[in-house]
């Protein structure tokens, strides 16, 4: 017996083990897509305006892809699930740059701005983008 089998003949068991799965494959989604743009930016040369802009653009493809993550596992109310999921992100970022503020951090401060920027900008898009749904 196949899992696509043991999936058609349980849809229910197959939505719960979704939901189980939203925060890790959020997470996962993320590192996966903010090391694969880190990878890309070491392959150039190493200046102090292109490590800031590395360092802000993957920090906005990992917001982004967090919550896009979410929302493609979600089995449904996709919408709220981009929503609650940014607003889980920019939750732990402002806490993030409370901390880095109090450390005199301000470059990981930025990260988490434009962490916030993408996992908004993600959820902005579902959210207007009635066909995710």
């Amino acid at each position: 017996m196949n899992f696509y089998s043991f999936a058609e003949k349980n849809p229910r068991l197959t939505v719960i083990l979704r939901w189980i799965f939203v925060l890790p494959a959020a997470i996962i989604g993320a590192l996966l897509a903010f090391f694969f743009i880190r990878l890309i930016h070491l392959l150039g040369d190493a200046s102090n305006f292109k490590f800031i802009i590395n360092e802000v653009i993957s920090a906005m493809v990992f917001g982004g892809a967090f919550v896009y993550s979410a929302v493609y596992v979600a089995p449904r109310y996709k919408t709220k699930v981009g929503i609650v999921f940014a607003i889980l992100l920019s939750f732990v970022a402002i806490n993030s740059i409370y901390l880095c503020i109090i450390n005199n951090d301000f470059l990981s401060s930025i990260k988490d701005i434009f962490s916030c920027i993408g996992a908004i900008a993600v959820a902005v898009y579902i959210y207007y983008n009635k066909q995710i749904d």
